[in-house]
């Protein structure tokens, strides 16, 4: 029997982005209230038949073995990180995703027996009422979950790791399986703490604003906007860049011109602003990465930071994102939004200033003394600098945790 290794892309893709819509594979990160550990196999909850779980009852068709599943970053010019590894112990089923709609509901029926049977609950809630969909919501019963103490980077020469998911096999790319083992056995792993998922769950990050009433919560543009409309109050830009930039030098304070949306050749600018001899670029990322990498062009971070040389001074730079893009659960490794820098646009890595949402957060609060009570949206700043908090998770797994017991909440 030849080895496998399962990979998944966790938390990606724009499905996940959409108002809504929750990662199933967040139960790799919980415990359902009896104790008991399940996995989700990305994309379909399905595993497929050829693949045997070492320990578990052999089929005649599995034809390959493997004892853990890997968790891995998104793949980049075709490298990539493992992030975690999970200790399998048993397929839960041996259905698989029917794309004719016939079938499907002959499947949720079935798989709401495995649910019932093995007491699938989660804050009380069977994961079935949690997450509506009719593809299976488990693939395995596990044992554990574990980090690298420091970052496995990934590069394959055989085999191609586009999708979501992926199956390396002994037998039909063995240099990239060799070589991966080799990296996984070298390493250093520490178990990642999972306790069982609360009903009465507080979230300290999330606090009600304007935009959970008109359910625009994870719009990118309404972001924008609303840092946009406070940087345009006098003097605001200015105390953005002495607080976020306070090593670069500022020229001509207090004679910026601010604006949304504006246009150079290659794209557009989410905030800019300009005084007689600088200019200002901020450029904000809720889930999006960044745009315009072709081969043989200009990326989006370096077409803006030219914009910004044009006047002759050197610009300030910022990129404004969520906190889980920054930074992640083990210290040692990039977050997704600096990663990209570094792959794509690496002579930006000492050009922009990343910002966080929380430091967002904390910046309107202690300057609303600046702010003129004349201003339009002065009654709703409590509600703009808590909604840029919202996004304070450390890590993306934490960010779709708080929406999985959002939902149990609301079931």
């Amino acid at each position: 029997m030849y080895g496998v290794y399962i990979l998944n892309k966790i938390f990606d893709g724009s499905w996940n982005d959409e108002e809504g819509n929750i990662s199933h594979e967040i139960i790799d990160f919980a415990l359902t209230d009896s104790g008991k550990y399940y996995v989700y196999n990305v994309p379909y909850g399905c595993c497929p038949d050829w693949i045997h779980i070492n320990g578990d009852e052999r089929d005649n068709k599995e034809t390959h073995e493997t004892d853990y599943l890997f968790l891995t970053s998104e793949s980049h010019g075709g490298k990539f990180f493992i992030n975690y590894r999970i200790k399998l112990l048993k397929k839960m089923h041996r259905f698989s995703y029917y794309r004719t709609p016939d079938k499907r509901p002959d499947v949720a029926k079935e798989m709401e027996r495995v649910y019932d049977r093995n007491n699938i609950f989660y804050g009380g809630k069977k994961i079935s009422e949690i997450l509506d969909t009719d593809t299976p919501l488990v693939t395995f019963e596990a044992s554990y979950i574990e980090a690298p103490t420091e970052p496995i980077e990934v590069c394959f020469s055989e085999y191609n790791y586009q999708r979501n998911k992926g199956y390396l096999k002994e037998d039909a790319h063995p240099n990239d399986f060799k070589r991966l083992q080799k990296q996984i056995e070298e390493k250093s792993w520490t178990k990642v703490g999972l306790n069982p998922i609360n009903g009465n769950f507080e979230d300290r990050y999330n606090k009600k604003t304007f935009l959970d009433l008109i359910f625009k919560t994870e719009s990118e543009e309404n972001y924008t906007n609303m840092l946009f409309s406070v940087l345009s109050q006098p003097g605001m830009i200015e105390s953005f860049c002495r607080k976020f930039a306070p090593n670069r030098k500022l020229q001509n304070e207090k004679e910026f011109k601010v604006f949304r949306e504006h246009g150079v050749v290659g794209g557009r600018m989410d905030i800019c602003a300009e005084s007689g001899d600088q200019r200002i670029v901020i450029e904000n990322k809720l889930f999006s990465g960044l745009n315009g990498i072709k081969k043989d062009a200009t990326a989006q971070l370096s077409t803006y930071y030219g914009w910004g040389l044009e006047k002759g001074r050197t610009p300030l730079c910022f990129l404004t994102v969520p906190d889980f893009r920054l930074a992640s659960s083990n210290a040692n490794r990039l977050g997704d939004i600096e990663r990209d820098i570094q792959n794509y646009d690496p002579d930006m890595c000492d050009k922009y200033i990343i910002v966080t949402y929380s430091q967002i957060r904390e910046f309107i609060k202690s300057n609303i003394d600046l702010i003129d009570k004349e201003y339009e949206y002065y009654r709703y700043l409590e509600d703009i600098s808590e909604a840029f908090g919202n996004y304070a998770y450390p890590s993306k797994a934490e960010y779709v945790q708080s929406l999985f017991q959002k939902k149990i909440k609301e079931n």
